[in-house]
């Protein structure tokens, strides 16, 4: 969250956004799962990809503005 209040601020914004969110979920969240199968068999680093596999799955709601309600 305070990674997502951060960005906001440098894009000069007071507000986070649901794209916000999602523009910063690799990078925060993949260095934190850990996969047993990718360690055991060497193949890699699977939490890039499950992070983008979970946000492909996840719709952005519209923003107020977009949905006509203003702020």
């Amino acid at each position: 969250m305070r990674a997502s209040q951060a960005y906001a601020l440098i894009q000069g914004r007071d507000y986070v956004t649901p794209d916000d969110l999602k523009r910063l979920a690799v990078p925060v969240w993949s260095h934190r799962l850990l996969f047993r199968q990718s360690q055991m068999t060497g193949i890699g680093d699977y939490s890039e990809q499950w992070v983008n596999r979970l946000l492909a799955g996840t719709e952005v709601p519209a923003e107020p503005a977009e949905m006509g309600l203003g702020r």
